[in-house]
């Protein structure tokens, strides 16, 4: 019991660090309330620009009519560069472009006739692709029966002159929803990871302390008896903090419980081994602060930056994913965004749902073999030293 007392008392003493994680987890909980939210009735204009090198009467009856019904905004500078960057921080959801032959392939039923760019996550491109979509098909069965541009435009208008009230059915808003906690659960291979390792990095210091070390090994407490105890108080105090982590963000998102739910919850789980393994393996070995700090900042925040927890793998390139695939953070990641996706349980998902978790076993198993490896070769370096 005095062990379990004592790694309570070096948790506590290092309270201010370990709370870093959990602030972190709140700032982007927030951020990510203030950018996603469900609407529950209408609904909202989608916010886009018109890059077009055509002056014709249709591209500019298109962009009027496209005014009405979306923000519209103008770029400063209309490079790709600065295209991308406006679509990245949220500025726009998205980008039209009509090119100079626009009119005439239209009027021919040129497919290729517009180009668009939108946010990968961005529900706008859906009601901009569809009002575009009518407004040309319009003009078309017009132009295909008239034979007259002028009179085939005005047809177009009249016809779509006509305002309605468009409301949003149930399953948008829970699809919302659910994204919206799947993102929330993605802030977690942060702040949890960051908890946990940084846990385990404290408490395994102290025990690791060579004066520790030689008082532990004339005490009546075998080492692996003591190795045992620190391990339980530690996996104690991971799913304690695992669970205060899960019923917070259970409680911001105000969600009520459902399959989903619950699978965001298996999926955390699964992490969590990962998690726990990696910590264990890390902490076991490393005795020096400065670098247990480097791991944390290089392998915790890189594998997030890389999996798309802080920045979205769809605006990443491939070769990024395929690297950040070999980190765990990266399949809890692509399991949140299966989830946040998906309305209906079926085949498919119950199977790329459980391959991801698969791997993320394969991952903490992977995490102990090296542990059991590198303490193999440590007793046996150090039998020979003594030797």
């Amino acid at each position: 019991m005095s062990l379990y007392k004592a790694v309570l008392k070096i948790l506590k003493a290092n309270k201010i660090n370990l709370l870093i994680a959990v602030i972190v987890t709140v700032i982007i909980t927030f951020f990510y309330a203030q950018n996603i939210a469900a609407p529950d009735a209408k609904l909202d204009r989608g916010t886009m620009t018109i890059v077009t090198e055509d002056n014709s009467a249709l591209s500019k009856a298109l962009i009027d009519y496209l005014k009405e019904e979306q923000t519209v905004v103008e770029l400063s500078d209309k490079s790709q560069k600065s295209i991308d960057d406006a679509l990245y921080f949220g500025k726009i959801d998205y980008v039209l472009f009509l090119p100079k032959d626009f009119t005439t392939n239209i009027e021919a039923g040129v497919p290729s006739a517009i180009d668009a760019q939108s946010r990968p996550d961005a529900f706008a491109k859906t009601l901009i692709e569809g009002q575009v979509d009518t407004f040309l098909s319009t003009y078309t069965a017009f132009y295909h029966v008239t034979g007259n541009r002028e009179e085939a435009l005005k047809n177009t208008q009249s016809t779509l002159a006509a305002n309605g009230e468009v409301t949003i059915s149930r399953g948008y808003s829970e699809r919302m929803n659910q994204q919206f906690g799947s993102l929330v659960f993605n802030a977690l291979a942060y702040g949890l990871f960051l908890s946990i390792f940084s846990g385990y990095g404290v408490v395994n210091l102290v025990f690791n302390r060579k004066e520790i070390r030689n008082r532990n090994q004339v005490s009546p407490l075998s080492t692996r008896r003591l190795n045992r105890a620190v391990s339980i108080g530690m996996l104690g105090y991971s799913l304690l903090l695992t669970s205060c982590f899960t019923a917070g963000l259970l409680l911001f998102t105000r969600s009520t419980w459902s399959v989903m739910t619950g699978y965001l919850v298996i999926n955390l789980l699964c992490f969590f081994l990962p998690i726990v393994t990696f910590s264990t393996c890390v902490t076991s070995f490393v005795k020096n602060s400065e670098a247990l700090n480097g791991i944390s900042n290089v392998y915790i925040m890189g594998s997030c930056f890389l999996g798309g927890v802080f920045v979205s793998s769809d605006f990443l390139p491939d070769f990024i994913s395929k690297i950040a695939s070999f980190t765990p953070t990266y399949w809890f990641v692509q399991n949140n965004q299966l989830i946040g996706n998906t309305l209906s349980v079926n085949a498919d998902f119950i199977t790329k749902f459980w391959l991801n978790c698969l791997i993320l076993v394969l991952f903490a198993c992977a995490f102990l073999i090296i542990q059991f490896v590198l303490k193999k070769d440590s007793r046996w370096f150090n039998q020979k030293r003594v030797a």
